[in-house]
């Protein structure tokens, strides 16, 4: 139905007037909108009311479950011992939740200081575990290195339009060298050895499975088919 742009009233097929304001129809009316359009102008609204009141309740229930566990913990020792690791482990979740819904659109720096975090994190679980040393010689290169290869495909996807295939296949060459870079740590922290074992046996796997995505996806384009009709998506 048509809309009155004087009062805002819609106005059924056929009248000449406003019935409320008795304004002559044609130049002061438009159409009105239909139902998947204001139901689209909603979506944002409510997607951003619905995120809000999510990290609220995220934010609620870290706060209780510190107050708690850091109750329990020093009610029966008047010290902080074993609480110290699910206290950090809370903070460490709350940040990283507050990351995703307050830095939505900026990807990188919300990478950046989920990693930083997560260094955070493993750096003080490191000085409370009384044990051999693992943060700088096993935690903060692993961590480093999956960062990088992260930020590395983030970027490789958005400056390219590569296809599903591409994505797949991109994905699992980056999987392949964490994994070579993994066993390369972990023999030097745990042996004092710079070798690969395993990790060469994996990489060789995924080799096959990407050449055959990107065969396929070549076929199928040489074709002209379309992926989602291809996959009945």
């Amino acid at each position: 139905m048509p809309i009155c742009k004087k009062c805002g009233v819609e106005i059924e097929e056929g009248l000449k007037f406003c019935p409320l304001c008795k304004t002559p129809l044609g130049e002061f009316t438009e159409p009105a909108e239909t139902e998947e359009i204001q139901s689209r102008k909603l979506i944002p609204e409510i997607s951003r009311k619905s995120r809000s009141w999510l990290w609220e309740l995220v934010t609620f229930l870290s706060f209780a479950g510190f107050i708690v566990i850091f109750a329990v913990d020093f009610a029966y020792g008047t010290n902080i011992t074993w609480s110290r690791f699910p206290l950090v482990s809370i903070i460490f979740v709350w940040l990283s939740f507050t990351f995703i819904f307050r830095l939505k659109t900026r990807t990188y720096l919300q990478i950046i200081l989920e990693t930083l975090v997560l260094l955070i994190l493993l750096w003080v679980l490191d000085l409370f575990i009384m044990a051999k040393p693992w943060f700088f010689r096993l935690a903060l290169p692993i961590v480093l290195c999956l960062s990088f290869l992260t930020i590395l495909n983030t970027f490789f996807f958005r400056k390219t339009r590569v296809s599903v295939f591409g994505i797949l296949a991109s994905s699992m060459i980056s999987v392949g060298i964490f994994l070579l870079f993994l066993d390369f740590i972990l023999h030097n922290y745990m042996e004092g050895k710079l070798l690969l074992s395993w990790s060469i046996v994996a990489f060789a796997c995924i080799i096959p499975l990407v050449v055959f995505l990107l065969y396929f996806r070549k076929r199928l384009k040489k074709k002209g088919i379309d992926l989602q009709k291809f996959f009945h998506i």
